[in-house]
């Protein structure tokens, strides 16, 4: 069976040799042991020299179920996993489509940090950084030619939002007392 028709992309040689190395932590000796293969032909998989057989693809399946959609899509079976692993893997795309995946990797600490230190700061950081995403979102559109002023009687969407809250004992002209 020819890769290009089992895998939405070429990359099944690749994930199968992560399957069982990292995701397993298992020898190729063991995996061909527990699925009925010769490592010989595996060693023929994972050097793309030869597909995977209707025999290794129902092995994979009897041993290792939870790994066949990753396996052949490159994509989790998010329906399987927990609201955690879920949240995990949204988080990997997101700093993915960074066009600077460390500076994302950056901010997402940063705001861990943020988040720690105070449950007040992290709702001011929220609302400052809605604000910049619709100011960053209003420049974007003008440059695509996509913006037009809001109409006479439209809400203001930043007039409805919720205020920060004030330090306990200040003021709003910024004294204590």
């Amino acid at each position: 069976m020819s890769i290009k028709k089992l895998t939405e992309d070429n990359n099944f040689p690749k994930r199968l040799s992560f399957l069982i190395k990292k995701r397993l932590g298992i020898t190729q000796a063991s995996f061909c042991k527990n699925i009925g293969i010769t490592t010989g032909y595996l060693s023929m998989i994972i050097s793309g020299k030869r597909g995977p057989s209707a025999d290794l693809i129902a092995g994979i399946y009897l041993n290792y179920s939870e790994h066949m959609t990753w396996l052949l899509t490159g994509k989790e079976a998010t329906s399987d996993l927990s609201n955690d692993t879920k949240v995990v893997i949204k988080h990997q795309n997101l700093v993915k489509n960074f066009k600077n995946p460390e500076r994302g990797l950056c901010w997402n600490e940063r705001l861990i940090d943020i988040e720690d230190a105070s449950e007040d700061l992290c709702e001011k950081v929220d609302i400052y950084l809605r604000g910049v995403h619709d100011a960053a979102k209003v420049m974007k559109d003008t440059k695509l030619g996509n913006y037009s002023a809001p109409s006479s009687g439209a809400t203001d969407t930043m007039s409805n939002r919720k205020k920060p809250k004030l330090p306990k004992g200040a003021k709003k002209n910024g004294t204590s007392g």
